[in-house]
């Protein structure tokens, strides 16, 4: 019965130091050991995700007729609306 929180930690050990050596290595090779081919041979380079490549600037324009006109409380408004909505699930 004590022998099972070993084996448990052994295995959870195990799976983070292969998932530990999928995410660092830019080239998987996993062979078949018993004839020695390749099993798996990836060419894996890391992709930065959009917080480290610079974020995301999104510019948005109304589509409004000529003759239409906009106050500056609407501007507030709208921006305060779209501020909410963005920053909902931060």
């Amino acid at each position: 019965m004590t022998r099972r929180p070993y084996l448990t930690l052994v295995i959870i050990l195990l799976l983070v130091a292969f998932a530990a050596w999928v995410d660092l290595s830019q080239q998987i090779i996993i062979s078949n050991p018993f004839n020695g081919k390749a099993l798996v041979d990836k060419n894996v380079p890391i992709q930065l995700g959009l917080d480290l490549r610079g974020g995301l600037q999104v510019l948005l324009e109304a589509d409004l007729p000529a003759s239409a006109t906009v106050s500056s409380t609407d501007l507030s408004t709208t921006q305060q609306i779209l501020m909410n909505r963005a920053n909902a699930l931060a």
